[in-house]
């Protein structure tokens, strides 16, 4: 007996998001920073990465995944992701939108941004750049595979020297060094300029690489 092939349909609906934040948005503020976690992670411990920085002058907005799912099967720890390869288009306009939204919220002109995805939060974060364009300082790529997908040449219009930084340990067991050395070499093909950093570990972020971060490229005052 022949099987009848189904009809696929969508139909957009209402959805919550979440998202937490670290800090307390002021005049003192000079950065805010939209942080994005990986596969399998929850914002509200994703977030608490970026707690050794001086929250006197930092925002820190983590968003979470739309797509929330048990990490152990059927219980255990909920955590989230971003997307699938299944209707990718459907899901990557819902998640940018998402971050915009966040955004718009809280950024005044005179706070400074500062946008950093974790392992699938690269290519979250990139893809949400690439369609809105939002003025940025620095963008922090860490342990991820930027989307190939992204017009390179209008990425590079878009961008500025000096202003991505890439961040990895030196015993990632994701992001070997075979993959490592074929991210490095599309960058480079590509023409994108990367300021590497590295430090002693695995697959996460590491909370005093990103404290080092503050300190040199971060100064008090730097935005008055």
């Amino acid at each position: 007996m022949k099987v009848q092939p189904s009809d696929h349909h969508t139909v957009k609906i209402e959805k919550t998001a979440h998202y937490y934040t670290l800090g307390k948005l002021s005049d003192q503020t000079q950065y805010i920073w939209l942080v994005c976690h990986g596969y399998g992670q929850a914002a509200d411990r994703f977030i608490q990465k970026f707690r050794k920085l001086d929250l006197s002058q930092h925002f820190i907005i983590a968003p979470e995944g739309l797509h929330r799912f048990y990490w152990g099967g059927t219980s255990g720890t909920v955590v989230a992701s971003w997307m699938t390869k299944k209707d990718r288009l459907h899901e990557i306009s819902e998640h940018t939108t998402f971050l915009q939204d966040i955004l718009l919220n809280y950024r005044a002109d005179h706070h400074g941004l500062i946008i950093c995805g974790f392992s699938q939060g690269v290519a979250t974060v990139t893809r949400y750049m690439d369609r809105f364009k939002p003025a940025f300082d620095y963008l922090l790529l860490w342990a991820g595979s930027f989307p190939r997908d992204i017009d390179s040449q209008q990425w590079n219009d878009y961008t500025e020297i000096e202003k991505t930084h890439l961040f990895y340990g030196n015993q990632d067991e994701l992001l070997t060094p075979e993959l490592l050395e074929k991210e490095q070499k599309y960058f480079v093909d590509q023409g994108f300029s990367v300021v590497e950093h590295t430090f002693e570990g695995g697959h996460k972020v590491d909370s005093d690489l990103i404290l080092k971060f503050q300190n040199e490229y971060l100064l008090d005052g730097d935005r008055q």
